[in-house]
C-alpha cells in the first residue's frame, strides 16, 4: 500500500513518521518552496508526549525542549486564578509537558524520515479518485498516484476543500501577536507557563520557557479582523495595549525584533460531521481547526498521526480505516475545538464588573475540577 500525504507541518510529517515504522510507503507533498515553522513555540502536552514515546521520539523532545512542572493564570497582577499541577499528570500518565521551538521540533520530525519522503514546492492543483487509486494534480506540472491521500494542510485546507466545498470560518474576535526573545528565562517563568488575563476584553499575555535561553510570548486582544501594523508604531502600540502586565510586556516587546512578532488573527471553523471521502482523509486542523486556547493544536494532529496509521495497518482497506479512524477520534477532536471556543469567549468578557466576577468563579473552582478536564486531554483510548 502506498500513500500520499499533503502538508509538511506537526501533523503531516507525524504521520509519515507512523505510518514508516507500520510498514506503510508514503510520500509528504509541502506547497511551500522550503520548510519553514511558521509561529514560535509549541507545547507538547502529555498526551502528544505519549504518542511521542510510542514513536520514539519523546526523548528527542525532551532534550531540545523545556520541561514545563505546571502553568498559572493569573490577573494582571499576577495573582493567581487557576494553577495547572503537572505533576498530576506526570504521576498518572508517566509523562509531563514540554515547551519546544516549533523550528526544533519541526527539524526532529523531519530527521526521522528517509532522504527524499518530503517533496517541497508542490502545491495540490486538484484531487481525482478512481475505485482503486487516488490522482493527485500539483500546480508545478506533476501528477502522482496513490491508493490513498491524507490532507495534513491545515485550516485552509485546499484537500477539505475539494473534498467537501468551501468552509465557513469562525472568527473568535482576537488577534493574536507572538514571538520567540533570547534571555535567560525570569525567575517567575522557571518550569511554569503563564498565562495573565487583563481588565480588556480579550487581552491576555501568554509566556513559555522553550529553552533556559529563550522564552515564547504571545499577546492577544479583541480586534476586528483583518487589522494591519504600522512597523513605526508597532512597539509603542503593543506596549500601551498591555501596559497593565507591567515591566515584563514592555520588555517582551521593545526588545523583539520586528520582523520576529507574527500577527495573526485567531480562527477556527464548526465542527464538521465527515473527515474523509473515499480513499481521501483529513487530518489535524484540516480536520478540526481549532483556536489555541487549550494549547492543543499540534498535540491532536499528533494523535490523528498515530491513530490514522494504526487504522490503516490494521484494515488495509483506506474507505474503512479512515472511518475508524475517525470513529476513535471524532469525540476527542470535537470536545477540545469546542471547549477552546468557549474558553476564548470567556475571555472575550466585558466590562470590568463581569471580568471580576469571572476571575472570582475561576479562582473558586476546585482542584478537582481542573484534574478532570485534564484526563479529558491526556487519556488516550487507543
Amino acid at each position: 500500500m502506498k500513500g500520499i500525504i499533503i502538508g509538511g507541518g506537526i501533523g503531516g510529517l507525524t504521520t509519515a513518521i507512523a505510518l514508516k515504522q507500520r510498514g506503510i510507503s508514503v510520500t509528504v507533498y509541502e506547497a511551500a518552496p522550503e520548510l519553514r515553522a511558521v509561529g514560535a513555540g509549541i507545547i507538547m502536552a502529555t498526551n502528544a508526549m505519549q504518542v511521542l514515546h510510542r514513536l520514539g521520539i519523546a526523548n528527542k523532545i525532551k532534550e531540545k525542549g523545556y520541561k514545563l512542572n505546571g502553568g498559572q493564570i493569573a490577573d494582571e497582577q499576577w495573582r493567581t486564578l487557576q494553577h495547572i499541577d503537572g505533576q498530576y499528570a506526570i504521576d498518572k500518565y508517566g509523562v509531563g509537558s514540554y515547551a519546544i521551538h516549533r523550528a526544533s521540533l519541526q527539524q526532529i520530525l523531519f530527521d526521522e524520515l528517509s532522504e527524499g519522503t518530503v517533496k517541497l514546492n508542490h502545491k495540490v492543483a486538484s484531487l481525482l479518485q478512481s475505485e482503486n487509486k487516488v490522482r493527485v494534480k500539483f500546480e508545478n506540472g506533476s501528477e502522482v498516484e496513490a491508493d490513498f491521500v491524507i490532507g495534513a494542510d491545515g485550516i485552509k485546507s485546499v484537500v477539505r476543500q475539494s473534498l467537501f466545498g468551501t468552509t465557513n470560518y469562525r472568527y473568535s474576535g482576537q488577534t493574536c501577536w507572538r514571538a520567540t526573545i533570547k534571555m535567560p528565562v525570569p525567575k517567575k517563568l522557571e518550569s511554569v507557563a503563564y498565562e495573565l488575563w487583563g481588565n480588556k476584553a480579550g487581552l491576555r499575555l501568554g509566556m513559555v520557557p522553550v529553552n533556559p535561553n529563550e522564552v515564547y510570548y504571545y499577546a492577544t486582544v479583541c480586534a476586528p479582523a483583518a487589522g494591519k501594523d504600522d512597523p513605526c508604531t508597532l512597539k509603542e502600540n503593543l506596549n500601551r495595549l498591555f501596559s497593565e502586565f507591567g515591566e515584563i510586556a514592555t520588555q517582551f516587546f521593545s526588545t523583539t525584533e520586528l520582523t520576529k512578532i507574527i500577527r495573526t488573527d485567531i480562527y477556527d471553523f464548526a465542527p464538521i460531521k465527515k473527515w474523509s471521502k473515499g480513499r481521501v482523509a483529513l487530518i489535524g486542523d484540516a480536520a478540526h481547526a481549532t483556536t489555541p486556547n487549550l494549547g492543543q493544536g499540534g498535540c491532536q494532529a499528533i494523535e490523528d498521526a498515530y491513530v490514522i496509521a494504526k487504522a490503516l495497518f490494521e484494515d488495509k482497506e483506506p474507505e474503512k480505516s479512515f472511518e475508524n479512524f475517525q470513529t476513535m477520534r471524532y469525540a476527542k477532536a470535537k470536545y477540545v475545538v469546542d471547549t477552546s471556543w468557549q474558553f476564548g469567549k470567556l475571555t472575550n468578557l466585558s466590562p470590568r464588573m463581569l471580568i471580576k466576577l469571572r476571575n472570582t468563579a475561576i479562582r473558586l473552582m476546585p482542584s478537582s475540577a481542573g484534574r478532570k478536564s485534564a484526563d479529558k486531554l491526556f487519556r488516550l483510548n487507543y
